[in-house]
């Protein structure tokens, strides 16, 4: 395990790396990403990050969580990798990375949003965001469509997806799309641009952890300033056992 002295510099060298251009082909190595995307996970588990605010050591989550990756993410398939509390995985049907799991913020009600940008190309199939119950085994994700220019949110229980809404929006080829994620109790709202594209019900109504990135198999996108909102009247799940417990 990296040192928490050695962490932030390496971070900062993989971080600030000059951003490619909305347009720009891939490397010639599809997974250093990934590798990047590794270290980013080694501070997490090493509390430089957002465990200094973990569930475990009973304190509330922050007002609101930002980061910037401005790095692609490449649903190529392969195999499922897990770090510690915290994913990079190369799936049969999508890439994900997820930032926080659910051991280091567990809210029930949140916000988050997020700039996606497709590759402009045939590979822009779909991409979005997932969060998931606290026993991680079913979850739900927003994706944008390229292909079919749909926003849509779909459920996975762990025998396949269906779909709970969806909409028609003429989606760029090019460019930034600003989509946002609220959860509020069961209701899901989405919007892009900052307007209600639709609302939803989820199939639960319990905590959900959060929080990562997701591309459709074959596809690529870009991800950029992810800023993370739970709502500040949100208890950890420990203090709100402490309250109903004898």
């Amino acid at each position: 395990m990296l040192s928490r002295a050695v962490l932030p510099a390496l971070i900062l060298l993989s971080l600030s790396a000059p951003a490619k251009s909305q347009t720009e082909d891939l490397p010639s190595d599809p997974y250093a990403h990934t590798r990047r995307l590794n270290l980013l996970s080694a501070a997490l588990e090493s509390g430089y990050f957002s465990n200094s605010f973990a569930e475990d050591r009973g304190q509330k989550p922050p007002a609101d969580f930002t980061t910037i990756t401005g790095r692609w993410i490449v649903g190529t398939g392969g195999e499922h990798s897990r770090h510690g509390d915290h994913h990079v995985a190369q799936t049969t049907s999508a890439a994900t990375f997820c930032l926080l799991e659910r051991s280091l913020l567990v809210v029930q009600n949140f916000r988050a949003e997020v700039s996606i940008a497709g590759d402009g190309g045939n590979l822009a199939k779909a991409a979005g965001l997932y969060f998931h119950r606290p026993d991680g085994l079913q979850f739900t994700f927003v994706e944008l469509d390229w292909k079919t220019n749909q926003v849509a949110a779909y459920y996975w229980d762990g025998a396949g997806e269906r779909l709970l809404a969806s909409a028609a929006y003429p989606l760029w080829r090019r460019g930034w799309h600003r989509l946002g994620v609220s959860v509020q109790g069961p209701r899901l709202s989405v919007t892009l641009k900052g307007r209600l594209v639709f609302s939803a019900q989820l199939p639960y109504d319990d905590e959900a952890g959060f929080m990562g990135f997701l591309t459709r198999q074959d596809s690529r996108a870009r991800f950029d300033q992810l800023v993370i909102r739970p709502d500040p009247s949100n208890r950890t799940r420990r203090q709100r056992q402490a309250t109903t417990d004898p």
